[in-house]
């Protein structure tokens, strides 16, 4: 499986696939919807993909997202394009090679507490489309579930803003702070992602869509989160708790239901990063 096609390279998971990858000599072709080079191809929410003739791919990785809190009307369409939009693409286009796509883990909640969001709705409707695609073309579609992750060039998140002000010695507006969440490095999960294609996990699936979760051994609620910040950097990190409402559905625990993905090591602790800033 040496020629990829990738899908939202653009993004923070893509943008560190496409990089690894392309240091590993795999020909990594891209689906966007502003092509500027021979390696890319454009896309077109709910339209195949043109592939030009002769071109081979191996092998489809969507990293296709787009996420808002409480989105407005204009922006769940936006959610729905860039997720179920791009899904719909994809079942179109003229391929039949397996394909790796990644979900979240909110749409996979205990059934109270569904639907979580319009996001996981959205997701779910994708996660379907992905499956007919592997039942109609007979080839393997393999869900990644992931969790909350962090590094790369994305530093909008919670546990990044908490060390940004620790190093600034700035302070930083939160909830109430008991929201558990996993946190794992997007390294591990590229080079967990590259792991699976070079291993044999591809012929000792048995059922043609088949789903595992990534996640790491760094589960903590966002106030513990601080407090290692404080004990690695020693230094005062703070925080005004409670100064931003919960959302109306506000997880508190670490939910897994999804077995982990057999590939996946943790290389990298929120520690070991956290010492990295200093």
């Amino acid at each position: 499986m040496k020629n990829i096609l990738l899908i939202g390279k653009t993004g923070n998971l893509g943008f560190e696939i496409n990089k690894y990858f392309e240091e590993k000599n795999y020909k990594v072709f891209s689906a966007v919807r502003n092509p500027t080079s021979q390696y890319e191809f454009l896309i077109k929410p709910n339209e195949p993909i043109n592939l030009p003739k002769n071109t081979k791919i191996d092998l489809i990785i969507n990293a296709a997202n787009r996420y808002y809190v409480d989105p407005n009307p204009e922006e769940v369409l936006q959610m729905h394009d860039s997720i179920i939009g791009i899904a719909q693409s994809i079942y179109l286009s003229n391929l039949s090679c397996p394909i790796i796509y990644f979900s979240s883990y909110l749409q996979y909640l205990p059934d109270e507490m569904q639907p979580w969001s319009d996001y996981t709705i959205i997701k779910s409707n994708a996660t379907e489309i992905f499956n007919s695609y592997g039942k109609d073309r007979r080839t393997v579609t393999l869900e990644l579930v992931l969790y909350d992750n962090y590094g790369g060039r994305r530093k909008g998140k919670f546990f990044d803003l908490a060390i940004d002000s620790a190093m600034k010695q700035t302070s930083l507006q939160a909830t109430r702070g008991e929201t558990v969440v996993n946190l794992t490095h997007v390294f591990d999960i590229v080079k967990s992602l590259e792991s699976s294609i070079t291993s044999d996990l591809f012929n000792s699936i048995n059922n043609i869509n088949h789903s595992y979760s990534i996640y790491s051994a760094d589960s903590h609620s966002l106030k513990n989160l601080v407090a290692l910040i404080e004990e690695v950097l020693k230094v005062r990190v703070t925080v005004t708790w409670g100064a931003i409402p919960y959302r109306k559905k506000e997880l508190f625990e670490f939910y897994n239901n999804k077995p982990i993905l057999p590939t996946f090591s943790q290389n990298t602790s929120l520690r070991q990063y956290i010492l990295a800033k200093r």
